[in-house]
């Protein structure tokens, strides 16, 4: 089972680059109904067995790159909101066992 097309393009003589370095950009739509993620998933496997000499690279931009740096960020503030919480704790209770007690209590209510 293929899971793409293959359309030549012409186009202007021009070396593309990212980052600053030269570039092969390859694009690709995923059809309607259908994530790219599930798509790249698919064709990962694939794309794996792609022998590169030295000095190629072979990266994924687009809606992968993105979610990798939002995780990245999430992460980091979700760290952040949870330090701030503790410090806000105990700094009402005006000390740390008593808002350690208060987190570690069963009885919250619901």
């Amino acid at each position: 089972m293929s899971f793409s097309t293959i359309k030549v393009q012409p186009e202007f003589v021009t070396i593309p680059h990212y980052n600053q370095l030269r570039t092969v950009t390859v694009k690709a739509y995923a059809p309607f109904g259908e994530l790219p993620s599930q798509i790249l998933d698919r064709a990962r496997p694939g794309l794996a067995k792609i022998h590169l000499g030295p000095g190629y690279e072979m990266k994924f931009a687009g809606e992968d790159e993105e979610l990798r740096k939002n995780r990245a960020e999430m992460t980091l503030v979700m760290e952040m909101s949870l330090a701030l919480i503790c410090m806000t704790m105990v700094l009402q209770f005006k000390s740390a066992s008593a808002a350690t007690t208060w987190i570690n209590c069963d009885n919250w209510p619901t």
